[in-house]
Parts: structure tokens; sequence; C-alpha cells
């Protein structure tokens, strides 16, 4: 019996395809919010956000806590959200392929733990 390699090519596309949409959908995406109620209608800016990142499965912080009286410029935080995205994931995935392939013990850790932080300030 002949195995068509096309054929062949096309199930190992298709599983390679099915396993990483698994993936992507099980990753365990989260988001955290805070809000901060000021009591009366005050305008917001548009959200700023950047990466926080972490290390050793986020045990250990890299980068700086969020300094939010710097971040809005001495006016009132209104809403803080941390979220681990799929963006975050497949980024933070792709940097643990890379580091595993050259040192395959550190597969059972992540060393990069990226977190987008993002804070809207009040008027």
């Amino acid at each position: 019996m002949k195995v068509n390699p096309v054929q062949s090519r096309r199930r190992l596309c298709c599983s390679l395809f099915s396993v990483t949409l698994l993936a992507v959908t099980l990753s365990g995406c989260g988001t955290i919010r805070f809000t901060h109620d000021l009591g009366d209608e005050r305008q917001t800016t548009e959200g700023k956000s950047q990466w926080h990142h972490g290390t050793l499965d986020g045990m250990i912080e890299v980068s700086q806590p969020k300094n939010l009286y710097r971040t809005c410029r001495g006016k009132p935080w209104q809403e803080v959200k941390v979220q681990y995205s799929v963006y975050n994931g497949i980024t933070a995935l792709t940097v643990a392929a890379g580091v595993g392939a050259v040192v395959p013990v550190l597969d059972a850790v992540s060393l990069w733990t990226p977190w987008t932080v993002t804070t809207v300030c009040a008027e």
C-alpha cells in the first residue's frame, strides 16, 4: 500500500493546526480589573498600555511596579486592567520554545511571563 505524500503532508498540517488551536484556546488567558470609583462623572483619558515582565512562571517580577501617580500625571486613576492575553501567551510560548530548543532542561519553567497593563486616568 502506497502512501500519498501530499495527503500525508495535508494530514500533518491539519493535525498541527488543530493542536495549535487547542493550545491557544486552553492557554489560560485572564484579566484582573481594578476600578477606582471617583463618585462624580469625570472624563477619562484613553488607556495607556504597556507590558509588565516577570520570570520563573511569574513568581519574580522583572519590571518595576506601575506608578499610577506618574502614569496619570498627578490626576486620579479610573481603572487598571492587568491582562494575560493570547498575544502575551503566543509571545511567551515562542520564547520558551526557542530557549527550550537550546537548553531542554528549561522546558519545565517559563523564563518570561509578559502581562499587558492598561491604565485609564481621570481628567
